[in-house]
């Protein structure tokens, strides 16, 4: 069935990985198959993005930058495309063309905000996935900072992981 395909290859992404199968088969259910024929642009750099792209079959090729600092490599099947778009307003910082014919899901911002809605362990998990990613890459940064063999204070929390009485104002409680 393309629909328990289409959540085996959503699990095998990052972003994706431990999420619960229920909420990535009504994620898989309710986004859309696209085919692009070959030359056709998913995404273009500079161009507000509203959506991610996994590749089902086929190939593209993705060009970042310009001039001598141009870059282009291929990506296949199972390669997420745009990831930040389907979570956040996001401008494409390059350009994606179908070097075949190409098969993608695509996963809509609308579509991921209401499940975020309507599901709150779909956010928990985003924000848990992203949250992580900070972390490793303040720590990285932070390896640039510091003198070597100097200790790597931890990342602070995003929130708050308890709210105290004291903390609401007087008008509220």
């Amino acid at each position: 069935m393309l629909l328990d395909k289409d959540v085996g290859i959503l699990q095998k992404l990052p972003i994706f990985s431990g999420m619960d199968r229920e909420h990535l088969s009504m994620i898989a259910f309710s986004s859309e198959r696209l085919l692009f024929r070959r030359g056709e642009k998913l995404m273009v750099d500079g161009q507000l993005g509203h959506a991610a792209f996994v590749v089902l079959s086929g190939s593209a090729e993705i060009i970042e930058g310009s001039g001598e600092k141009r870059r282009i490599h291929l990506v296949g099947p199972g390669a997420m495309l745009g990831e930040l778009a389907m979570l956040v307003e996001f401008t494409f910082s390059s350009t994606a063309i179908a070097s075949e014919e190409l098969e993608v899901i695509e996963l809509p911002r609308e579509l991921i905000h209401r499940m975020m809605q309507q599901f709150p362990p779909i956010a928990e998990h985003f924000s848990m996935r992203i949250h992580g990613r900070l972390s490793k890459m303040v720590e990285q940064l932070r390896r640039f900072d510091r003198p070597s063999g100097a200790p790597v204070a931890p990342l602070e929390p995003v929130m708050p992981t308890h709210i105290e009485k004291t903390d609401i104002p007087e008008e509220v409680s």
